[in-house]
């Protein structure tokens, strides 16, 4: 999967994208895709939460130099929920380390699941 094919595919989901303007020398994200939800348990500060999506691609690691990148796989997503849910602290819950095609596939079930572990916080 190309890079233009996952933002494609999140622009499709109703996602916006922002780009990792200011990568650290070994970061391999490229970006977050956002949107806002509505819970049950909406973030204090904002009237609604924050799903994000990191995208990381991991050709972007210094030691990538010289693998032969058609047997690895390039992308990987973060998906989490952000917000304030008691007064002055924050939770980012997420679920990690997913592969694009297999979050296009879940998606509804990733968010179903954050919004239930969001929304269990006491």
């Amino acid at each position: 999967m190309t890079l233009e094919e996952v933002q494609t595919k999140m622009t499709g989901l109703g996602f916006k994208f922002q780009p990792n303007l200011r990568p650290l020398v070994y970061d391999t994200k490229v970006g977050t895709f956002y949107r806002r939800i509505e819970t049950k348990r909406p973030c204090l500060t904002n009237d609604k939460d924050q799903f994000c999506v990191d995208l990381y691609d991991y050709t972007l690691m210094p030691t990538s130099a010289g693998l032969d990148l058609a047997s690895v796989e390039r992308f990987s997503l973060t998906a989490e929920i952000v917000g304030e849910y008691v007064p002055e602290t924050w939770a980012k819950l997420n679920i990690y380390g997913l592969r694009p095609e297999k979050f296009f596939e879940q998606h509804e079930n990733v968010l179903a699941a954050l919004i239930r572990a969001w929304e269990a916080l006491a």
